[in-house]
C-alpha cells in the first residue's frame, strides 16, 4: 500500500489519511485491551474530528479543546503525546490542509496569504516559514509544482513517509495526514 500511495492524487491521499487509521484500529481491536468502559480510542477520534472541524479558528487552543470536549488538560495531552503534542498536531493539520488548498486548481487564483488566514494562521511570513520547514519548499513553489505537473501525482510532497519506514511509523504518519 505504501508503494501505491506514492502514485495517488490529492483527493485519494485525503481519503486514505482519514480512513486507513480507523480501519486498522477496527481490525486490531480496542486500544484499551477490551476492558469494559475503555473509551480511549473514542476520545482520540472525537478530539481529532473536533480539531478537523475547527482548524480555521485561530483560537483553537488546548484550553478551548478541553472545555468544549469536557476533558482535562492531562487527558488531552496524553492523547497527543505520540504525535508531538496538541499544538504540534494542530499545526501539522493546518499545514497539510494548506498544502492541499495550494495544490487544488479551484484555489489557483487565491492569494497564499488568504489561504493561510483561512487555515488559522495569523501571519503570512510565519506561515511560509512553517510551510517550508514542514515540506521543504515554499508555499509558492508547492503551488507552482502542482500547476506544472497537472494530472501528475504529488506523492513526493504529500506523503511524509519513505519506503524504509517501519509499519508503526507509517501508521503514525498516516494518522497525521
Amino acid at each position: 500500500m505504501a508503494d501505491a500511495a506514492l502514485r495517488f492524487g490529492a483527493n485519494e491521499l485525503t481519503s486514505l489519511g482519514s480512513i486507513i487509521p480507523d480501519l486498522l484500529a477496527s481490525c486490531l481491536g480496542p486500544a484499551d485491551g477490551g476492558k469494559p468502559g475503555g473509551r480511549t480510542g473514542d476520545l482520540g477520534r472525537r478530539l481529532r474530528r473536533h480539531i478537523e472541524d475547527n482548524l480555521h479558528h485561530r483560537d483553537l487552543t488546548t484550553a478551548r479543546l478541553a472545555r468544549e470536549l469536557g476533558v482535562s488538560r492531562s487527558q488531552l495531552f496524553r492523547q497527543f503525546e505520540m504525535t508531538g503534542g496538541v499544538e504540534t498536531y494542530i499545526r501539522r493539520r493546518r499545514l497539510r490542509r494548506s498544502l492541499f488548498a495550494l495544490c487544488d486548481p479551484r484555489h489557483a487564483d487565491r492569494r497564499i496569504g488568504d489561504i493561510a488566514f483561512d487555515m488559522g494562521f495569523a501571519d503570512e511570513a510565519h506561515f511560509s516559514r512553517l510551510f517550508r520547514q514542514a515540506f521543504g519548499l515554499s508555499p509558492r513553489a508547492a503551488r507552482d509544482q502542482a500547476r506544472n505537473r497537472e494530472g501528475a501525482t504529488l506523492g513526493g510532497i504529500l506523503l511524509p513517509f519513505t519506503l524504509g519506514t517501519s509499519f508503526s511509523e507509517w501508521i503514525t504518519e498516516l494518522r497525521s495526514i
